[in-house]
């Protein structure tokens, strides 16, 4: 049986205390005067040997007591074969085997050792109870599991500041200009650090996109063209590619244009794609494919995933989308820690999406997702690449060397930067200045970065404001409890290109309305 929360209650949880056993040669009028001595309902009957012969209770005993026909032993009336269940059976499956048979009382038994007795009539009162105690055992459960994925998010929060910085700092010496003063061993050596950095980051990433899925998740669609996102995609992984000296086919159909969530979606392709490259030998070859697939409730993008592989079991296939789950040679790899394509998987269906995995075993394996909202693409007109005039941008973050990195940056692009610690600050320089968009933090010293949000809204003024933060546990549940929303929030670490496309698209959105 489930309590409300799907918890199943055990036979275990319903077990009676006490169980008092007799020899099956015991005479039934015996076994009856016992029974009313000891205050007990029923037994259980065993022969010479221990073995189970089955249960009787009161009204049993004193219906053969009662009958005419001569019965002198309890083994004279125990006709049916014996029924018994162990501890760990579900208590309303054996609830209902107990009606079919018409038995009252049923011995349990772990393994060839009798554990107790369990009782039909007993039942019905002390359900309510099971259950109220199984809930209460479920919320202490979820909240030592929201303890632990709070300190956990604190914690990927404290590491991903000083890897942002890593990661800004290198792409600064790996910069055109920068790159100038170093010689081939020192750039070696960055790109090293660089791609090191960015795997610990996509470590953390990952861990906190679970913890993430577990607390509910939001998606942010906008209409994109599929081969653009998945260009962006396989730039990024040229790197990765390069170290086993891989090569892409891709095929598009169609042009498709579908409404998702770009990040997210980014991160199932690259993850798949990296996946393909992972189990691909030496020189192969990843192929993808995309077209697009006519459902019963409308064109879906189809896109598959090919790699050259040996392929994956058929008793594998199953485990593959699960956390923590390698299979095959990839329980030797030291890359990742099994997560990817759990998440690739949880945004898929996120998305009201499928995937489907051909293991493809000594053949090599593909992975096929589809996706709704799709269409053929129409013309967009280009985004206007002309560098910004000027604009005024107010940058609120408590880490002063992420800060000055970002408004270096926001300088190189013709911005003009005003810089705040914390909420507290920035308001304080709004009331004086002229300020075009906000770009802040969430978690700061005194006043955080949703505060700053509903000071701005409160008095008023309706300019683009643009939050910022790494995941942390109540992330979700802040947002929803805000009485206003940000124009645009980004995940960090983010590139400064990242940082950049944001505000401009928020500025132009802004020079629109107006």
């Amino acid at each position: 049986m489930e309590g409300s929360n799907g918890e199943k209650l055990l036979v275990s949880d319903a077990m009676d205390g006490q169980t008092w056993t007799m020899a099956c040669d015991i005479k039934v009028e015996d076994a009856l005067t016992q029974l009313l001595q000891k205050q007990m309902e029923s037994c259980v009957v065993v022969d010479k040997n221990g073995t189970l012969r089955g249960c009787l209770d009161l009204r049993d005993l004193s219906a053969a007591h009662m009958d005419g026909r001569k019965r002198k032993t309890l083994a004279d009336i125990l006709t049916q074969p014996p029924f018994q269940v162990s501890p760990q059976a579900e208590l309303l499956a054996t609830l209902n085997e107990m009606k079919k048979r018409g038995l009252r009382t049923v011995a349990v038994a772990d393994g060839a050792k009798l554990v107790g007795e369990l009782r039909f009539s007993s039942i019905g009162s002390r359900l309510p109870a099971l259950v109220e105690r199984r809930e209460k055992e479920i919320e202490e459960l979820r909240e030592d599991r929201d303890r632990k994925d709070e300190y956990l998010g604190l914690v990927s929060h404290d590491m991903r500041a000083p890897l942002t910085v890593i990661a800004l700092s290198t792409d600064y010496l790996l910069s055109e200009e920068s790159a100038k003063s170093l010689n081939q061993d020192q750039k070696s050596f960055v790109e090293r650090i660089r791609r090191n950095g960015e795997q610990a980051s996509s470590m953390i990433h990952d861990i906190l996109d679970v913890v993430r899925l577990e607390h509910g998740f939001r998606l942010e669609y906008h209409v994109v063209r599929f081969a653009d996102l998945l260009n962006e995609s396989i730039q990024n992984l040229q790197v990765i590619a390069a170290k086993k000296k891989i090569t892409f086919q891709i095929t598009h159909d169609q042009d498709i244009q579908v409404n998702l969530d770009p990040n997210r979606m980014r991160q199932v392709i690259e993850n798949v794609i990296i996946n393909a490259i992972k189990f691909s030998p030496q020189g192969g070859q990843v192929s993808i494919r995309s077209w697009l697939a006519q459902k019963a409730d409308g064109a879906h993008l189809a896109f598959q995933v090919r790699d050259q592989g040996q392929g994956i079991r058929k008793e594998d296939e199953a485990k593959i989308f699960e956390a923590f789950v390698q299979t095959g040679t990839a329980k030797q790899s030291k890359e990742g820690i099994g997560l990817g394509l759990a998440i690739v998987r949880k945004f898929v269906e996120f998305h009201q999406g499928t995937i489907e995995l051909d293991g493809g075993w000594q053949k090599g394996a593909s992975i096929t997702i589809s996706l709704p909202n799709a269409s053929l693409a129409t013309s967009i007109a280009p985004q206007s690449q002309a560098a910004p005039q000027g604009p005024v941008i107010l940058l609120v973050e408590d880490d002063e060397s992420i800060r000055e990195f970002y408004k270096q940056s926001l300088e190189d692009y013709k911005y003009h930067v005003l810089e705040a610690g914390d909420g507290a600050e920035a308001f304080a320089l709004l009331q004086k200045n002229h300020v075009d968009l906000v770009l802040s933090d969430i978690r700061m010293p005194n006043v955080d970065g949703l505060e700053l949000l509903a000071r701005i809204r409160t008095s008023g003024n309706t300019m683009p404001v643009i939050l910022c933060s790494g995941y942390y546990v109540g992330l979700e549940n802040d947002l929803t409890r805000s009485d206003h929303r940000p124009n645009r929030i980004i995940d960090k670490p983010f590139k400064v290109k990242d940082m950049v496309e944001a505000i401009e698209e928020q500025l132009r959105r802004l020079k629109q309305a107006s």
